[in-house]
């Protein structure tokens, strides 16, 4: 093995691809290469987010980086336009570096899950932002999305709106919110029906489709929208000025987030604040815990807080 990793000559061509072969499959690194690596990314934090497009995770990741630049660490950000399952790529690379400790997005399964379990049993440090990994007992940052969707739809309810629809993210990533708008709809004695709830996306132009599909009944069209994200609540301002209508006049939106882009929105957007900067810092205390070896919150769980944002898109009924 020596005389390949050195280059030397002699060896079989045969030989050498069988031992390269092995090499790669096995990630192996010569004990000088470890030590350097290590050495270089001992102060490195990697930061792996779901969607590079959406601002809340640059929000987040704006509270990371204050926590881990004020404690002398640097991060590696990657943000994906791609769900997290198809970035097993990129933490491998990571892997390879001996990065010591990671901040990524919650995921349900796939080869980039089987890479984190990997990095966890090598006792590498890893907390989760917005839900837990599966089987696997890292920190998680997570927030009370229930208590935040029945935020919003009880403000819809406040003010006398009775026909509402909730514009719902992927369906993974959707029960909590939807169990929170029916919750408030149950309090309130409004009857539920399952076509209040139609299914959306994460992007904008999914938000504009689902808001277009809940409001083409003029007859029987929603007087308001609970929205899965802020995006989707843009999407849906975009629909609305589709067919003519209105905010709030014609139909009420709420968004969920608070991204900095919604208080500038004509009209200025309510929305539920998730407050994201203090996610990513209660995510970087988690890490740096970690890293140190301390003991961290009950279960390692952490859940946020939420927040009404009250602005001009909702009217009262």
């Amino acid at each position: 093995m020596w005389a390949v990793l050195n280059g030397k000559q002699g060896v079989k061509e045969a030989t050498r691809e069988r031992v390269l072969a092995a090499v790669r499959a096995l990630n192996y690194q010569p004990p000088a290469t470890r030590r350097s690596l290590r050495a270089q990314f001992a102060n490195v934090t990697a930061v792996i987010v779901r969607d590079i497009r959406n601002p809340f995770f640059t929000q987040v990741s704006s509270g990371i980086r204050e926590v881990m630049v004020a404690n002398g660490r640097h991060m590696l950000y990657y943000g994906s336009d791609m769900e997290l399952e198809d970035d097993a790529q990129i933490l491998e690379l990571f892997r390879y570096c001996h990065v010591p400790g990671y901040i990524v997005s919650a995921m349900d399964g796939g080869p980039s899950l089987d890479v984190l379990r990997s990095l966890v049993d090598e006792g590498v440090c890893v907390v989760s932002i917005g839900g837990a990994l599966p089987d696997l007992p890292t920190p998680t940052v997570s927030i009370d999305f229930r208590r935040g969707s029945r935020l919003a739809a009880e403000h819809l309810l406040a003010r006398g709106h009775r026909r509402l629809a909730y514009l719902a993210g992927p369906p993974k990533w959707t029960d909590e919110r939807t169990l929170g708008f029916v919750e408030a709809l149950l309090r309130h004695d409004v009857p539920f029906d399952s076509s209040m709830i139609v299914t959306a996306g994460i992007s904008i132009e999914e938000g504009r489709r689902a808001a277009l599909q809940a409001l083409s009944a003029p007859d029987d069209r929603p007087t308001a929208l609970a929205c899965f994200s802020d995006f989707i609540a843009m999407g849906a301002y975009r629909a609305a000025h589709e067919l003519g209508l209105r905010i709030p006049d014609d139909v009420s939106i709420v968004g969920f987030d608070n991204i900095d882009i919604t208080a500038i929105l004509g009209p200025p957007l309510t929305t539920v604040s998730t407050f994201p900067q203090e996610i990513g810092r209660t995510a970087a205390h988690a890490l740096l815990r970690s890293l140190r070896g301390e003991a961290d919150a009950p279960n390692g769980q952490y859940v946020t807080e939420v927040e009404l944002v009250e602005r001009e898109s909702v009217r009262d009924v």
